[in-house]
């Protein structure tokens, strides 16, 4: 969250940052914990038949002819 609520001297004993200060460190936070794996179509093809054969097992209904779903996989 960019904005700040606390007053002004815990806020000035914490540094004084602006909304742009926060905004930067929080986009670095961000890309940071970004998982970079890629998503490729094998993966994604790979995955689908895993939650199909455990649906199948499960007794719940195959998906509709020709539906891909992109799951990306842990």
């Amino acid at each position: 969250m960019l904005s700040d609520w606390r007053n002004l001297e815990t806020r000035e004993e914490a540094g004084s940052q602006n909304a742009t200060q926060r905004a930067n460190e929080l986009y670095k936070r961000i890309l940071a914990e970004f998982d970079r794996r890629p998503w490729t179509r094998r993966s994604a093809m790979n995955s689908m038949i895993l939650s199909r054969d455990a649906n199948t097992k499960a007794g719940l209904p195959r998906p509709k002819q020709g539906a891909l779903v992109w799951i990306r996989r842990s």
